[in-house]
């Protein structure tokens, strides 16, 4: 084995390490690849997906904008993640970057999941008030928060995202008010 491969093995077992551990404590993690290509089809990806818009509103600091675009959003419709976010990168793309590309998109991905599973909380937190007094609404929060979930969790994802989707979708299922 070479250096060069020695050196790519090593940033990837440490990339995997350093995600693991983020995973395991109920952080964030991140990866990418370089900048997307120029959009073929560019009236497809002017509008964020439903993902950054919600995020988007959350990072602003309207939580219940929030929480009402999510629970307002199909998401089994329509890509969930666009193209050009951090989020939505493929295991086998991480390979192909360098270690300082690696930790610029593990900082990117890990903020944008770590407000994710702050939103994804929100929606919990009303589904469980909505409990007591509105079925109807208690049931649409935790069918959300299922479906998000279930989106996110795509076998040609990245690994990290795929848990945090398979975290939503636990905490849906926890609910009894479904």
């Amino acid at each position: 084995m070479n250096m060069k491969n020695m050196c790519e093995l090593v940033g990837m077992l440490a990339l995997v390490v350093s995600l693991s551990l983020v995973a395991g404590c109920g952080e964030k993690k991140a990866a990418a690849n370089n900048p997307p290509a120029p959009q073929k089809t560019a009236a497809k990806e002017t509008a964020p997906a439903p993902l950054e818009q919600c995020l988007a509103r959350w990072q602003q600091g309207d939580k219940d904008g929030a929480v009402r675009l999510f629970l307002e959003t199909d998401w089994k419709k329509g890509p969930t993640i666009s193209s050009g976010s951090p989020l939505n990168h493929r295991e086998s793309e991480l390979r192909k970057l360098s270690q300082a590309e690696l930790a610029r998109l593990n900082g990117e991905v890990q903020n944008q999941l770590g407000d994710l599973k702050q939103l994804a909380s929100a929606v919990r937190a009303k589904g469980k008030v909505a409990a007591g007094t509105d079925k109807a609404l208690a049931r649409q929060c935790f069918a959300s928060l299922n479906d998000c979930g279930a989106a996110l969790d795509q076998p040609d994802g990245m690994m990290i995202v795929n848990l945090v989707g398979r975290v939503i979708r636990k905490m849906a299922a926890a609910e009894p008010a479904k």
